[in-house]
């Protein structure tokens, strides 16, 4: 079942872990590990029964930048104090970050940013179409006040202009 789900949906991996970390199934393409932000999340799904969707990141032991899905498993042993999450790991690359690179109409600039706000920071967090290795490694100072993607991750809304990423008026 793990399997088919990992090859329907192109998945990186899904994970049958306990929140010590644990794996006790692994089908996919990553290692049978899970560090310590999806540990954390499982820890967080199991006590608030919850499903959580993750944030993007990176694990040191993941090549790619990822998701996670994490749904609590009811095992049946809870009474022994064993418990068990579904841990599915999405890889944007399969649809995410191609569809953001695609344009509607035909142009020779358009591009479609995802970022977010981290400290006193905006992270770019998808592939960009005139650099490379950019996902969750490319950031500016939230200061810069001309920078259409700072000021989204400020909240600024509406129609603006500034400067790009490349330092192109946009």
């Amino acid at each position: 079942w793990m399997k088919a789900l990992t090859t329907a949906y192109d998945f990186g991996d899904v994970l049958l872990a306990d929140e010590t970390g644990r794996v006790y199934l692994s089908m996919g393409v990553t290692t049978n590990q899970i560090g310590p932000y999806a540990q954390e999340q499982i820890k967080r799904a199991l006590e608030n029964n919850e499903v959580i969707l993750t944030d993007f990141h990176r694990a040191s032991h993941v090549a790619f930048v990822h998701l996670d899905l994490v749904a609590p498993l009811s095992t049946g042993m809870e009474s022994d104090g064993r418990r068990a999450a579904l841990l599915i790991r999405v890889d944007p690359q399969q649809f995410l970050f191609p569809l953001l690179q695609t344009w509607p109409t035909r142009s020779l600039s358009a591009e479609s940013l995802l970022v977010r706000r981290d400290s006193n920071d905006v992270v770019f967090l998808n592939k960009l179409r005139r650099r490379e290795n950019t996902s969750l490694s490319l950031r500016f100072p939230l200061d810069m006040t001309n920078m259409p993607a700072a000021m989204a991750a400020q909240g600024v809304q509406g129609t603006i202009t500034g400067v790009d990423y490349r330092g192109e008026a946009v």
